[in-house]
This record gives C-alpha cells, sequence and structure tokens, in this order.
C-alpha cells in the first residue's frame, strides 16, 4: 500500500513539470500547422540547387550551355584585381543587353524552370513498369530476355 500512495505522490509531482516541458518544447502537433512549400516554386531554390539540377539533367544532352565561370572567376569577382581583366570589361560593354560570360542565378533559374515545364517527356506507363521491374530485380537496369532453347 505504502509503495502505491508513493507512485501517486511521485506522479502529482511529475504533472507540473511535464506541462511545463511540452509548453516550452513541443510547438507544433501535426502538419497542418505550418504551410506546405510549393516544389515547383524555383524562385525559393537556392543556386546551388539550380545548379545541381543543370549538372544532372541538363549538361548531358547540352540543353544550355555550360558554366564558365570558374573558381578563379570566383576569386577575382570580389577582388579590384578582376576588374582589369577580359572577362570584366567585355561584360561591362555588355551590361546595358543583359549579355554576360557567364550564367547568372535568374537565368538559370529561367532555364532550369523552362526544362522542367516544358522539355521532360515521361511516359506514366514506362516509369511504372520500370519501377516495378526494379524493385522485383533489385536495381537492375531493364533487360528484355528471350527464350533460345525452342
Amino acid at each position: 500500500m505504502s509503495t502505491r500512495s508513493q507512485n501517486r505522490h511521485r506522479n502529482q509531482l511529475l504533472v507540473p513539470l511535464q506541462k511545463e516541458s511540452v509548453s516550452k518544447y513541443v510547438h507544433s502537433n501535426g502538419p497542418q500547422d505550418f504551410a506546405i512549400p510549393d516544389p515547383m516554386d524555383f524562385s525559393t531554390w537556392t543556386e546551388e540547387q539550380l545548379r545541381k539540377y543543370r549538372e544532372m539533367y541538363l549538361n548531358p544532352n547540352r540543353v544550355i550551355s555550360p558554366d564558365v565561370k570558374t573558381f578563379q572567376g570566383y576569386m577575382l569577382e570580389a577582388n579590384k584585381l578582376g576588374e582589369s581583366t577580359e572577362a570584366y570589361i567585355k561584360n561591362e560593354q555588355n551590361r546595358d543587353r543583359n549579355l554576360y560570360e557567364y550564367r547568372t542565378y535568374s537565368d538559370l533559374r529561367n532555364n532550369v524552370e523552362d526544362h522542367f515545364n516544358n522539355h521532360l517527356a515521361a511516359k506514366e506507363s514506362e516509369v511504372l513498369v520500370n519501377f516495378l521491374y526494379k524493385v522485383k530485380n533489385e536495381d537492375k537496369s531493364f533487360r528484355l530476355y528471350f527464350d533460345r532453347t525452342n
């Protein structure tokens, strides 16, 4: 009997501490508390994400020209030394026509968005068949086998 009353007393002491902990650390109880971001909103993507998309999906087909901005270009950009290079002078001359030797963020975003919306041709039946085949055959690529014993 004494252990039961001790447990009851201990629980009564823990209730206010639990309430305080919950109010301090728990801020969300469900997915409705936060707005779900639109995955097609490319303006929220970082430059790194856009460049990765370009490398994965656009570079193999050469849909857009490769980015010519190199490590040296990044280093010279924030430096007075970069103002004396030919590329900087050419960019300054073409500034009013919005022509640059390297791809800007907005240009990259527009190309990625255009590719995603207009140039991705995927047949639903092919996607489903390939997915089921990969699941069944442990990520092996699709191969068509013919029975040669007949």
